[in-house]
């Protein structure tokens, strides 16, 4: 079993004004979601290594996995948009994933949960270099990634 680990910090940066003059602040530590990316064979699952309950929209679809490999959620038009998953998923094997709870989803599972998505690139840019489907423009407003917070299988 073969199995890659990589650490990203996303940095969120804020624009304030200051007398007329807007100035730009990285926002510490507190603010950044860190993400690692687990590989088994060619597939890639995107797990946070923090919880983060940030956005709680109801997000529903089937697993699925993209041209690159990374695992998402296949809507409705049938393309797959890459997720970011709670902390405690794992890449079992190639097409499986076990959840914090300990049951395994294959590709094809019906999953729903609650969490929001993001510009890709300006969130998570190593990511996004990973897994962006080929053929998106990384600063096209389609560009996303979904963000679980909670998943219910």
């Amino acid at each position: 079993m073969h199995r890659s680990s990589r650490v990203t910090t996303a940095r969120v940066w804020a624009a304030r004004p200051l007398g007329g003059i807007v100035v730009l602040l990285a926002v510490a530590a507190c603010a950044t979601t860190q993400t690692r990316a687990l590989t088994e064979g060619d597939q890639t699952l995107l797990v946070q290594t923090v919880s983060d309950s940030g956005a709680d929209a109801a997000l529903v679809g089937d697993l699925g996995v993209n041209d690159r490999g990374c695992l998402g959620l296949v809507g409705a038009d049938g393309t797959v948009t890459t997720a970011i998953w709670p902390q405690g998923f794992d890449l079992v094997s190639e097409g499986r994933v076990r959840t914090a709870r300990g049951t395994v989803l294959e590709i094809g599972a019906s999953i729903s949960g609650g969490g929001g998505r993001t510009h890709f690139e300006a969130a998570y840019p190593a990511l996004a270099d990973l897994c962006l489907p080929d053929g998106i423009d990384p600063d096209d407003e389609a560009a996303e990634v979904i963000v679980l917070a909670s998943v219910d299988p």
